[in-house]
């Protein structure tokens, strides 16, 4: 599999080449003293991974107004999200109703400690951090956008799921001809629930014309329709689930842990097809010694089964392309992770047999950040 994807040196602001350029082992030679981290992660019994009810998720949202703010990229692409004020505010209105959230979580939502994330309670999903706009620019210049191949997009650790928005709404803008299956993915249904669903509903009217737009969100309680904001009526739900319809769009959430039940979960519901281009995407989930690993076990073992399955469908496949791409702060002070132990990672699954490669890409800015392609 190769990096082609329509990627180029110039598609990112590089400061820097990559010096070793592709690390390869072609004979895959599993070392039998490796203890695989998806084995071995403990979790709490409230987030053992789970495929969402969509359908249901969409429901619990009707009636809410969003509030959401047009974006720019570093290269001048644009985003739509929800507003992180409207997203407490929601939280305010419906507190002593939701019995759905940890208290302590919600008190992290709320604001009232000093924390961006809790490990094993809440994961930073609510707010959009940098590099999930570097993955936007990346995207913004590759092939992938136009190219009719079906496809498999897969977000690991979505929370406002900025990229999996922009590639969404291209998808529909264009009326591209293929099939496209959106695997999403976050630790918290708080987060799902909250900003990544709204966010694809945001994106997704901004392509209506006015006057339709207007329309889905009239209701019984005569409302009046503000610009910036998003009216969540009935009519509105049943045409965004239409929409997905006519498009050939999939979407399919789980919430929980990445363990090996978030990987059963992928394959005993057949959620990545075979003979489809694949896009990987992980941001800003390397922060710390604890998950690095895990996130760099969860790509390797996701692009084992592409290829497995891609073996046992061979037809056409000299198209198809696959890639994972993981965004990240060169160092993430005060937490632990950094750019060069989750390589580190990568070198030793390497040298134990792990049949993969990666690319280093720096970017440049003043906050050092870094995306590496694997495949």
């Amino acid at each position: 599999m190769s990096f082609a994807f329509g990627f180029s040196s110039e598609d990112l602001s590089d400061d820097e080449d990559v010096k070793n350029g592709f690390l390869k082992n072609e004979n895959f030679k599993e070392n039998s003293i490796f203890t695989n981290p998806l084995d071995n992660l403990k979790i709490s019994s409230s987030h053992h991974p789970k495929l969402v009810n969509i359908e249901e998720l969409l429901k619990t949202l009707i009636g809410n107004r969003f509030t959401f703010t047009r974006t720019l990229t570093g290269a001048g692409n644009v985003v739509f999200r929800r507003e992180l004020f409207d997203v407490k505010h929601q939280l305010m209105v419906e507190e002593g109703n939701n019995t759905m959230m940890d208290p302590d979580e919600v008190k992290i939502l709320m604001g009232d400690t000093n924390e961006d994330l809790k490990n094993q309670v809440y994961e930073g999903g609510l707010k959009s951090w940098e590099c999930s706009f570097d993955v936007v620019d990346l995207l913004s210049n590759s092939k992938l956008i136009n190219e009719n191949n079906n496809f498999n997009f897969i977000e690991l650790g979505c929370g406002t799921a900025l990229p999996s928005c922009f590639f969404f709404k291209k998808q529909i803008e264009q009326k591209i001809n293929r099939n496209i299956s959106f695997i999403l993915s976050d630790y918290n249904l708080s987060v799902l629930r909250l900003v990544t669903l709204p966010n694809l509903i945001i994106n997704w009217s901004t392509t209506l014309t006015k006057e339709k737009l207007i329309d889905l969100q009239k209701s019984i309680d005569d409302v009046p329709i503000i610009e910036d904001e998003l009216q969540i009526t009935e009519k509105l739900i049943e045409n965004f689930i239409q929409s997905l319809i006519d498009n050939k769009i999939e979407l399919k959430l789980i919430l929980g842990s990445w363990n090996r039940e978030f990987m059963n979960i992928i394959i005993n519901n057949q959620l990545i097809q075979p003979q489809r281009s694949n896009l990987i995407i992980s941001s800003e989930t390397i922060y710390s010694p604890t998950i690095l690993p895990i996130v760099g076990e969860l790509i390797i073992e996701i692009l084992n089964l592409i290829k497995q399955l891609n073996k046992i469908e061979v037809k056409n496949l000299n198209n198809l392309e696959t890639l994972a791409i993981v965004a990240a702060k060169d160092i993430y002070f005060g937490v632990g992770g950094s750019i060069n132990q989750f390589l580190q990672y990568l070198n030793d699954r390497i040298e134990k047999g792990a049949n993969i490669q990666y690319k280093v890409q720096k970017l440049q800015s003043n906050l050092r950040r870094s995306i590496i392609k694997i495949s």
